[in-house]
């Protein structure tokens, strides 16, 4: 029997990069966070260097 998965985001990138590069890391990028979740779904981000958005 297959099963089904439902995804929901955290969040929306507003902001950024226009086309995907191999550089220039350090373009600032807003994220709109779901108001559905609380913000302790994102709480300890800031102590990492990077974060893949998907």
């Amino acid at each position: 029997m297959a099963q089904s998965l439902e995804i929901t985001s955290i969040g929306t990138v507003v902001g950024g990069r226009v086309e995907p590069t191999d550089d220039h890391w350090g373009s600032p990028v807003i994220t709109r966070l779901n108001p559905d979740f609380p913000l302790e779904v994102v709480q300890g981000l800031k102590d990492f260097s990077h974060l893949l958005v998907v």
